[in-house]
Formats: structure tokens, sequence, C-alpha cells
């Protein structure tokens, strides 16, 4: 009983908030928690791939909130990612995030035809019926 209690309370405390990737406990409590199985990570930190990073200076209002940059490496603290423009660096835990790729059909492709139901815009008359109409005026 005592062994599946640890691993529902385990369970439930790794529950990340999507907003800000953390646990609550990470956001509560500001040291590492020891799981069943070691020291938790995020599930994106396990392989490497590409994730966002949220730089800690920006020199101009304009610039990029977050840059897109390739993860490498981890430990409990810190990562090593590596820029578009092949510069590394080594970046803390809490200025990442995970980088979701979607695939994006064209709204052309996905929306089917369908007629023009708007109130304010008025069918035309075949030439025919138009015709009749102004004769009869």
């Amino acid at each position: 009983m005592e062994i599946v209690l640890q691993d529902a309370l385990h369970s439930i405390r790794s529950l990340l908030c999507t907003a800000t990737i953390v646990t609550p406990h990470e956001r509560m409590l500001h040291h590492d928690r020891k799981s069943a199985i070691g020291i938790s990570f995020p599930q994106c930190l396990f392989s490497p791939e590409s994730v966002l990073m949220r730089p800690n200076t920006r020199s101009l209002k304009y610039d990029h909130v977050v840059k897109e940059v390739e993860h490498r490496e981890c430990n409990p603290e810190a990562t090593y990612v590596r820029h578009p423009s092949g510069m590394k660096e080594t970046v803390s835990l809490r200025y990442l995030a995970p980088s979701t790729d979607f695939d994006c059909d064209p709204a052309s492709e996905n929306q089917q035809s369908q007629p023009n139901t708007d109130s304010f815009i008025k069918q035309e008359l075949p030439a025919s019926s138009a015709s009749e109409t102004e004769m009869s005026n």
C-alpha cells in the first residue's frame, strides 16, 4: 500500500503547469525534488530537440520574446543549448519551454466552399427578369 501511495503522490506532484513549465512543487519550493527513480525533469528535456528559450536581456523592445534553440543536454539546474547561429550557451531550466510544431494546412483546403449568406449582399437578378421589372415601371 505504501509503495502505491508514494507513486501516486509522485504523479500528482509532477504534473506540469503548461504556462510556466514547472510543477507545483518547483513553483512553491525552489529546490530539486527527488522522485522514486531520481531527480525529476520536464519531459521535453529528455531528448535533443528544439525548445523555446526566453533571453535574459532584450536590447530593443522589438526583439523577439522567445527564441527557438536546439536543446543538447541538461542537468538538474541548467541545460546546454545551441542557437541557430551556432553559438552554444548554458541556460537555466526556468528559461526554457517546449516547442510544439503545429502541422497547419492552408485554410482553403480545410474549409468547404459555402455560399455567401451575408444579408447585406443582394443577389443579382437574371438579365431576363431584370428587363421585365424595368418594362413594368
